[in-house]
């Protein structure tokens, strides 16, 4: 970053120190509307999901549902604000799926110059989770433990800046040694930092056989749990889908889909919206690939990145269908389906033995 642009930066957030909630307009709260669509699906888990249904030996990339809020996210949002404004440190727990990540994602992606996501906590060493804090203030340091003390010397000069760490666990290599850095760092800065994991996460940072070892940490820890969708909030999310896509769910379709909302151990909110855009595609493509109908012009055709190693992407394509002009049908068994294989692409251990373990 260029002198000139980190100065600017800067002044943009020292006026926000003025006025701390500047960046903030008192009509607009920064989570009053949603963002683009894309937030029910990162990038990541696109292609972890194989981003693809495949009909005939064609590739048909699944949909992402719109957004839309609800009650558990609508109090995470508030409290991550009151974090921010507040100037605290945060604990956010909840089990996979329950859409942390999705309100992580969101915050940052709304105000990117100040709210700074890291979303490989686990997998960094502390010289480099130091060293990518610094990157997102315009900060070089070197890949050393030491380079903390000038971290906090510019934290120090700055003003708005809120760091969010996702995924954060303590069964990687060292996990209190960061989380202990984290601690220093908003002890000498007071700069709002959120560490973001499962229950199991909180579970052992509260566990009384460890407190001698996380006492300095979780007495300065303000916590607040996901919880999820509620029966009535996915019902209402299925109207608003089938209304705006152009479907219809059968009943039992309906109750599968509630099943898996409010089913930790299936994958939560992320299987939900997940297993839906599968459906929506499938649905879409078997539409279109009935006798007399074609996929329309206004269908997307996407080219997949060309593989390593390789300079030509090859033959292959994905197509993306746009909306019917009457409402398709998605019934239980397509859920069934999308429900295995969703299994199969996203494996994970919610079982209760082992957030106490």
């Amino acid at each position: 970053m260029s002198i000139k642009n980190s100065l600017n930066k800067n002044e943009a957030i020292a006026e926000t120190t003025a006025n701390p909630n500047s960046m903030f307009p008192e009509e607009k709260d920064p989570f009053d509307k949603p963002l683009e669509d894309n937030l029910i699906m990162n990038d990541t888990l696109f292609e972890e999901a194989r981003n693809s249904v495949t009909v005939d030996g064609m590739e048909y990339s699944f949909l992402k549902p719109p957004y839309m809020n609800f009650d558990d996210q609508l109090r995470t949002k508030r409290k991550l604000r009151e974090a921010y404004t507040q100037h605290e440190f945060l604990l956010l727990y909840g089990y996979s799926g329950c859409g942390k990540t999705t309100v992580l994602t969101q915050f940052h992606e709304k105000f990117p110059d100040y709210i700074h996501l890291i979303t490989d906590f686990t997998s960094l060493s502390p010289a480099n989770l130091i060293v990518k804090m610094g990157e997102f203030i315009g900060l070089p340091l070197k890949l050393r433990s030491s380079e903390i003390f000038t971290l906090q010397d510019r934290l120090r000069s700055m003003s708005g800046v809120m760091y969010l760490m996702d995924e954060v666990s303590l069964d990687g290599p060292g996990s209190f040694t960061k989380l202990e850095l984290l601690r220093k760092i908003y002890m000498e800065t007071h700069v709002p930092i959120c560490i973001c994991g499962v229950p199991r996460l909180y579970y052992q940072l509260y566990d009384s056989r460890h407190y001698d070892k996380y006492c300095s940490l979780i007495t300065r820890l303000d916590e607040h749990e996901m919880r999820g969708m509620r029966r009535e909030d996915a019902g209402n999310y299925l109207n608003m889908v089938a209304e705006k896509e152009s479907l219809r769910f059968t009943y039992p379709a309906q109750q599968a889909l509630i099943r898996i909302a409010l089913s930790k151990n299936a994958g939560g909110i992320h299987a939900f919206t997940t297993i839906i855009g599968r459906c929506i595609t499938l649905a879409r493509v078997m539409y279109y690939k009935a006798p007399g109908r074609s996929f329309p012009d206004n269908t997307r055709c996407i080219r997949p990145a060309v593989p390593e190693g390789k300079t030509y992407p090859g033959a292959e394509l994905i197509l993306t269908p746009p909306a019917t002009p009457e409402p398709v049908l998605i019934d239980e068994g397509m859920v069934s389906n999308m429900l295995n294989e969703y299994k199969s692409h996203f494996p994970t251990d919610t079982s209760e033995s082992r957030k106490k373990s």
